[in-house]
């Protein structure tokens, strides 16, 4: 009796095998730019004269090639973008069509610090992703949307020229190098939290969107402060959501003031707040907040109407230092406090000073008879 062969078994298996591989691999396509115009349509600007699937499973990859203008003459759908090695910047315009970036994310990978710019009239980030911009800059002209939450990563610069992405929920993560935002509307970032991980917000009217000429920038987004928040604000930067101290902080403006005016809270624990004294910032506005850094001192603010400064007043002691500049401040004679949670700014008209009670427990009055006070640049608890 003969044995029976599984050859034909493993044919089959073989056979369903290849076919789920080929289903599931992610594959790439090349821009060669070689067609008869700029049209990602061409199948001839595509290496090995074939055009890509765009069904999202591939990475649309950009280097050095006969065109470094691409017009969008239908939607683009990438797994991930990736622009490299090039030694010519980059415009993918968009005539008809927009992108889609999936999971994978974008690389920005210039072969020396070049400045490229995407036209894509919507740039849709559906899921969570990563774009790495490792030098130079990429710009985006238009709209972003979508749910994902972007990670900025690598030492160059992200421009984001548009104001209104509202349409853009999922937030930045800024983890390296820059970001720049315009003047206009308050979501250049979308409407998802701001997290600072490291690298530096970049405030300038000069990336205006075309509709607006007034010279602050406003940021709308709820922020996250995981060590430092760094700005170089050409303008004035407004944060008008709140800002939450997720760890220690120093916060580093330079040129133009931040202003915080959706005030400040803490989690995980008290947190310690340092100022560096490159640039001024202000606590303003009518909902501003307070935080105790070492469980005992309460951070607060004092000014007049139109802005207020930040300060810290300690329970025990009573003595008031300024976070900041370190220039000597003037306090009002009397400053007490009615054990009410602030709902208005910290300095009324009747020049008291409204802090929250400690620990739950009811406020007091903490400092009488102060004119002035002259503390050091950076303060510590």
């Amino acid at each position: 009796m003969k044995r029976p062969h599984g050859t034909h078994t493993l044919l089959a298996i073989g056979i369903i095998l290849g076919s789920i591989l080929t289903a599931g691999a992610q594959v790439s396509v090349t821009w060669t730019g070689l067609g008869s115009y700029d049209g990602t349509d061409v199948a001839e600007n595509w290496l090995g004269d074939v055009l890509p699937l765009n069904d999202g499973t591939e990475e649309f990859i950009f280097g050095d090639s006969a065109r470094h203008s691409v017009t969008f003459y239908t939607d683009i759908n990438a797994r991930r973008l990736s622009i490299t090695g090039i030694t010519r910047p980059y415009h993918l315009d968009d005539d008809y069509g927009d992108l889609t970036i999936g999971a994978d994310g974008l690389v920005y990978a210039p072969a020396q610090p070049l400045f490229s710019q995407i036209g894509a009239y919507h740039v849709y980030v559906p899921q969570n992703q990563t774009w790495d911009i490792q030098s130079g800059g990429l710009a985006l002209e238009y709209y972003v949307s979508g749910i994902g939450q972007i990670t900025k990563t690598g030492g160059g610069t992200l421009m984001l020229q548009e104001s209104y992405n509202e349409g853009w929920s999922g937030g930045l993560v800024l983890s390296g190098g820059r970001v720049a935002i315009g003047s206009g509307a308050s979501t250049s970032l979308g409407t998802g939290t701001l997290v600072f991980n490291g690298g530096t917000l970049v405030a300038s009217s000069r990336l205006v969107d075309g509709y607006y000429s007034e010279s602050d920038v406003r940021v709308g987004n709820p922020v996250v402060s995981n060590g430092t928040i760094r700005t170089e604000n050409d303008d004035e930067l407004s944060f008008e959501g709140l800002v939450t101290l997720a760890a220690d902080t120093t916060i580093a403006p330079t040129g133009r003031p931040l202003f915080i005016e959706g005030g400040i809270s803490e989690t995980g624990g008290a947190r310690k707040l340092t100022s560096v004294p490159a640039g001024p910032f202000l606590i303003t506005g009518p909902f501003a907040s307070s935080w105790t850094p070492d469980g005992a001192s309460v951070i607060g603010a004092i000014g007049g109407d139109d802005y207020s400064v930040p300060i810290t007043v300690n329970a025990a002691t009573g003595a008031v230092r300024r976070l900041g500049s370190g220039r000597t401040m003037a306090f009002p004679e009397a400053v007490s406090t009615d054990g009410l949670l602030m709902n208005e700014n910290f300095i009324n008209g009747d020049g008291r000073l409204r802090l929250v009670g400690i620990g739950g427990r009811q406020g007091r009055i903490i400092l009488r008879g102060v004119s002035t006070v002259s503390v050091t640049a950076t303060w510590q608890p």
